[in-house]
């Protein structure tokens, strides 16, 4: 027993070639790429006047955070925005404050899945079985899987 825990904790992971690093880094940027743009798509939520959609452009993102950091100083009962590709409108606070919930989830989800995406990568070693990765991929680790569906919830 004792050869074979001291053969294991000997183990040398394996060696990373030039190749590899860099199929590696290739797929991650890729990747990296779509989840910015998943991000940036935004979704849809349901309010009490119905669904509408929201981008989440890095502007969107400041503006909707600027506007939720005022609501919560002033308690104001009403903020003026706007959905995407529709003109300015009052939001009511649970409105709004749902809004800005539901964009930092999506980016919650998405910046997590990428970074769950990008350790799947690292612990890959065949240059064919990374480039098969696609923004979709379904994890397969139960750990990984869990932080998805608490994030989604």
């Amino acid at each position: 027993e004792y050869n074979e825990l001291k053969a294991s904790i000997d183990e040398k992971p394996p060696v990373i070639s030039l190749y590899l690093k860099r199929i590696r880094e290739e797929k991650i940027d890729e990747l990296c790429s779509i989840c910015q743009k998943k991000i940036i798509q935004g979704c849809d939520i349901i309010l009490s006047t119905g669904k509408e959609h929201f981008n989440f452009t890095p502007e969107d993102q400041l503006n909707i955070t600027r506007l939720m950091n005022n609501l919560q100083l002033n308690k104001n009962t009403k903020i003026l925005y706007h959905s995407s590709g529709n003109k300015v409108t009052y939001y009511s606070e649970s409105d709004f404050t749902k809004i800005y919930n539901e964009m930092n989830k999506h980016i919650t989800y998405h910046t997590t899945y990428f970074n769950l995406l990008k350790n799947c990568i690292y612990n890959m070693y065949d240059p064919s079985e990374i480039k098969q990765i696609s923004y979709g991929y379904r994890l397969t680790n139960p750990q990984d899987i869990q932080i998805l569906k608490q994030i989604r919830r």
